[in-house]
C-alpha cells in the first residue's frame, strides 16, 4: 500500500510529472518529450521502485508506460492518492478493445495509445494535473468556511442552521426562545463572520462546510 501522501494539494503542480518505464528509450521518449514541454520530470525504472517513495514526492502526473499486468499494480495502489498523483497510463491494447478499460479501472485517470504523440500527451498531463488545482482549490474552501463557522458562537450557529432551514428572523426567534430582533442580531454577526454580504452566499459558505439545516418543527 501507497502510505503517507498527505503532501499539500495546493502546491504548484503545473510543472511536476513522474515517468514510469522500464525500457530506457521508452523512459528517454517520455522524459524528453516533457521536458522539451518545460515540465520537472522524475523517471523511475520500474513501478515498484515508484511505489517505494511515492509517499515522499510532491504531487504532479504519473506518466506510465504499461508493458506488463503488473503495472495494473502502481495504478491500484495510487487509486486512492489520484488527487495528489493521477496516472496517465500509455500502452499499445494490441487489439484488446477491453484494455484501455481495465486500466481506467485501476485507478488511471486517461488512457494513450501507444504509439502515442507529444501533444496527446502533453494534453493528457495537463488535464490530469487541472483535476489537482481543482481539488486542491475545493479542498482550501471546505478548510476556509470550516474555520469560519468554527469562530461562530452557538446560538449564532443555531440562527444559522435555521436560515439554512429557511426560516425568517420571526420563525427562528420562535424556536430558538429568541425576540426578532436578538435573532436579527445574531444574523448579522454571522454574516460577518462568514464574510458573505448576501443570504445565498452565507448558504453557500455553510453547505461548503458541511453545516446541516436546521431539523424543522413536525419533520
Amino acid at each position: 500500500m501507497v502510505g503517507g501522501i498527505a503532501q499539500d494539494v495546493t502546491t504548484d503542480t503545473d510543472l511536476r510529472a513522474y515517468v514510469i518505464a522500464t525500457g530506457n528509450d521508452a523512459r528517454r521518449g517520455l522524459v524528453g518529450a516533457l521536458e522539451a514541454a518545460g515540465y520537472e520530470v522524475q523517471a523511475f525504472a520500474s513501478g515498484r521502485a515508484f511505489l517505494t517513495v511515492a509517499g515522499s514526492l510532491m504531487p504532479g502526473c504519473v506518466v506510465l508506460e504499461f508493458e506488463e499486468a503488473g503495472d495494473l499494480v502502481v495504478a491500484s495502489e495510487l487509486k486512492a492518492a489520484r488527487t495528489h498523483l493521477p496516472v496517465v497510463a500509455i500502452g499499445a491494447s494490441r487489439g484488446d478493445v477491453g484494455f484501455g478499460v481495465r486500466v481506467m479501472k485501476a485507478g488511471a485517470v486517461d488512457f494513450l495509445e501507444d504509439p502515442w504523440t507529444p501533444e496527446a500527451l502533453l494534453f493528457a498531463v495537463k488535464t490530469a494535473l487541472a483535476e489537482i488545482r481543482d481539488v486542491a482549490e475545493q479542498t482550501r474552501a471546505r478548510d476556509e468556511s470550516r474555520g469560519r463557522i468554527a469562530a461562530l458562537s452557538a446560538r449564532e450557529r443555531a440562527v444559522l442552521e435555521g436560515l439554512l432551514a429557511g426560516g425568517t428572523n420571526k420563525t427562528i426567534a420562535r424556536t430558538l426562545g429568541l425576540s426578532p430582533r436578538t435573532v436579527e442580531i445574531h444574523r448579522a454577526r454571522v454574516m460577518e463572520a462568514l464574510g458573505a454580504r448576501t443570504l445565498p452566499e452565507a448558504v453557500l459558505i455553510a453547505t461548503v462546510a458541511g453545516v446541516c439545516p436546521a431539523v424543522q418543527d413536525g419533520v
